[in-house]
C-alpha cells in the first residue's frame, strides 16, 4: 500500500513538472542561440576578412544549388527548394530560390461531436530572393526575402457539425541568420544553415529557429 502510495505521488509530480521543464528548455534553448551568436560574431571578428576583389573573366560566376528543410512532430513540414545565384564579388553571392512545400498538423481542430481530433494538410508554393556575404570561405551570413502562397484545410464549427472548406493565404517571411559551409571538392558543397523569421505570423509554416540542409555547385 505505501509503495502504492510513493509511486502514485511520484507520478502525479512527475506530470505536474512536465509543462515547466519544456518551458524551461525553450528558454534555456533560445539562451544558447543567442550565446552562439555572440561567439560566431567574436569568432568572426577574429578572422581576416575576405578580399572583395571581382572574379576574374574567365571564372564562371554562376552556381546553383538547393535545400532540404524537415520538421517532424505534430507539425510534420518539409521542404524542397531548387536555387540558382550569381558570385557578384569573391565573399558575396545573391539569387533566387523555388520552392515547394508540403505540411501536416495531426491535431489541428477537436471534433467534440465525434470526439476525436481533426488532422489536416496543406501545399505551398513560393519563392524568395537571397544574399550571401562569407566572412570566411566556410561561414557566411544569410538574408533572405521570401513570399509564399498557402493552400489548406480548414474547419468549421456549426453548433452541431463540423464543416471543412478550403483556405488560401499569401505569406512573406523575413529569414536572417548564419551558415556554415562543408567543402566537398573545389565546386561542391555543403551547407548547414541556421535562420530566424522576423515576420513570423499564426500562418507562418515555420517555427523558430528554421535549420536548413542544402549544396551548392559551381556551374
Amino acid at each position: 500500500m505505501c509503495e502504492s502510495i510513493i509511486f502514485c505521488f511520484t507520478f502525479t509530480v512527475i506530470i505536474f513538472y512536465s509543462g515547466y521543464i519544456m518551458v524551461r528548455l525553450r528558454y534555456i534553448i533560445q539562451k544558447a542561440l543567442f550565446c552562439s551568436i555572440l561567439v560566431f560574431c567574436h569568432y568572426v571578428y577574429a578572422q581576416p576578412p575576405l578580399p572583395n576583389s571581382a572574379l576574374s573573366a574567365k571564372d564562371n560566376r554562376w552556381f546553383t544549388g538547393g535545400n532540404i528543410g524537415f520538421q517532424f512532430g505534430d507539425q510534420t513540414f518539409i521542404d524542397i527548394s531548387p536555387l540558382c545565384g550569381y558570385k557578384v564579388i569573391e565573399n558575396f553571392h545573391a539569387g533566387i530560390s523555388a520552392t515547394y512545400k508540403y505540411y501536416q498538423y495531426k491535431k489541428a481542430f477537436y471534433d467534440p461531436y465525434r470526439a476525436k481530433w481533426l488532422s489536416y494538410t496543406g501545399n505551398i508554393i513560393g519563392g524568395s530572393v537571397f544574399a550571401r556575404y562569407f566572412v570566411i570561405p566556410e561561414v557566411f551570413a544569410n538574408l533572405e526575402y521570401e513570399m509564399l502562397w498557402l493552400s489548406f484545410d480548414d474547419f468549421y464549427d456549426n453548433g452541431n457539425t463540423i464543416s471543412k472548406a478550403r483556405e488560401t493565404r499569401y505569406v512573406p517571411s523575413l529569414l536572417a541568420g548564419g551558415g556554415y559551409r562543408q567543402y566537398i571538392s573545389d565546386k561542391t558543397s555543403f551547407d548547414i544553415v541556421v535562420l530566424w523569421n522576423f515576420l513570423e505570423s499564426q500562418y507562418s509554416p515555420y517555427d523558430n529557429p528554421i535549420i536548413r540542409i542544402g549544396f551548392s555547385v559551381d556551374l
